[in-house]
């Protein structure tokens, strides 16, 4: 069996390890490198997961081109949450450390008591610790580099639905 570099299942099966090592580097973030995500980290991690799941699903469904359509646009759905998160705690790692932020408990007391409702509020608003800056590669932060892994991951997942559209 030949295997075309840009075909559906094999885009699909890339994006799938690609989100794979995205989530397993936050889970060492968080536990080698002791680096305690804030609420809006949490819900880019659970972003990233829905995607890696998605892509995976639409992998073995790939030989269905309205199913693959659907799950390319779900995982576009997925990134644009992603995006969203992202962009907003880089908005609050940008603002003066002067204007403070309100002081709320830590992201897993939150994810443990708090109603869902009021969990997607506080991470709108985001909470003391989505200001913090705590670590940077080649001096891009990393909720820059999930904004730009986002992006990136959208722009795939709408190239992949283009050309289901286009191969059905």
């Amino acid at each position: 069996m030949k295997v075309h570099f840009f075909s559906r299942s094999y885009v699909f099966f890339i994006l799938f390890i690609i989100t794979l090592l995205l989530v397993g580097f936050s889970y060492y973030a968080e536990y080698v490198d002791n680096l305690t995500p804030c609420l809006l980290c949490w819900f880019q991690r659970w972003s990233l997961i829905l995607f890696c799941i998605f892509s995976l699903i639409a992998f073995v469904v790939s030989r269905s081109w309205w199913l693959s359509s659907f799950f390319s646009l779900l995982m576009a759905l997925v990134s644009l949450f992603g995006i969203y998160f992202a962009s907003r705690q880089v908005w609050l790692q940008h603002q003066p450390a002067s204007q403070g932020y309100s002081c709320l408990p830590n992201a897993e007391y939150i994810l443990k008591t708090f109603p869902v409702r009021q969990i997607a509020q506080l991470a709108y608003s985001g909470t003391s610790d989505c200001g913090i800056i705590d670590w940077k590669l080649w001096g891009v932060t990393m909720p820059e580099w999930s904004l730009v892994i986002f992006i990136l991951l959208l722009l795939c997942s709408l190239w992949q639905f283009r050309k289901n559209k286009r191969l059905k």
